[in-house]
């Protein structure tokens, strides 16, 4: 179990506590610990250094020339994208 001691930060379980907690009083961040399978540092490699901040989109994702692990680093990503979408949230990966 993950458990994390911070006073402005609250531990959730789940992506519809993720999306329907709010922030009040000291809490300012919500946690959501979670396994995520993939390798996530190769789609930072494969995007590269950027000099400004810059909006990846799903299309610019699936372009992505990735090994297996990449894949599946790209296809939480874009999971997570769709939910929160679906949330009714705007989502960005910047």
């Amino acid at each position: 179990m993950f458990t994390l001691h911070h006073p402005n930060v609250r531990v959730v379980g789940s992506f519809d506590e993720l999306v329907s907690t709010p922030f009040a009083g000291e809490v300012n961040a919500l946690c959501w610990p979670r396994g995520l399978t993939g390798d996530f540092d190769e789609i930072a490699r494969v995007v590269g250094p950027l000099d400004e901040i810059t909006t990846v989109d799903d299309e610019s994702l699936r372009e992505l020339t990735l090994s297996p692990a990449g894949r599946a680093a790209r296809a939480v990503l874009l999971a997570d994208q769709k939910l929160l979408r679906d949330a009714g949230l705007d989502p960005s990966l910047d």
